[in-house]
C-alpha cells in the first residue's frame, strides 16, 4: 500500500489543491465480523493482555480517524499514514527485537 500511496502522491502534485492521499492502518477491531475470533473468553484475554490500551479497538475508533482525514481540520495532511492500532504495532516490533536473557 505504501508504494501505491507514493506513486499516487508523486502523480498528484499537479492536483494538490484538489486531492489528498493518506493511508489508514487500522489493525483488527472488535466488530460482528470478528466476533467468532474474539468471542472466546480465553482468546479475548490473550489479546487484551497484549494490548497496551487495555481494550480492543472498535469500528468507531477507526471511523474517528477516517473522519478526521475527511474533515477540513486535516486540510494540510497529505501523503501520511494514520496508524490506528492502540500501540500494538510498536509493541509487536519491540517484542520481536527483544531477546530473553539467558
Amino acid at each position: 500500500m505504501r508504494n501505491i500511496q507514493l506513486a499516487l502522491t508523486d502523480h498528484s502534485v499537479q492536483f494538490a489543491a484538489l486531492l489528498r492521499i493518506n493511508l489508514v492502518h487500522p489493525g483488527y477491531a472488535d466488530t460482528p465480523l470478528t466476533e467468532k475470533r474474539f468471542g472466546d473468553p480465553a482468546a479475548r484475554q490473550v489479546l487484551l493482555d497484549r494490548t497496551p490500551m487495555g481494550r480492543l479497538r472498535t469500528a468507531e475508533d477507526i471511523a474517528n480517524g477516517v473522519l478526521f482525514l475527511a474533515s477540513d481540520e486535516s486540510s494540510w495532511v497529505t501523503g501520511s499514514e494514520l496508524v490506528i492500532d492502540g500501540h500494538d504495532g510498536a509493541v509487536s516490533a519491540y517484542r520481536s527485537t527483544v531477546r530473553p536473557r539467558r
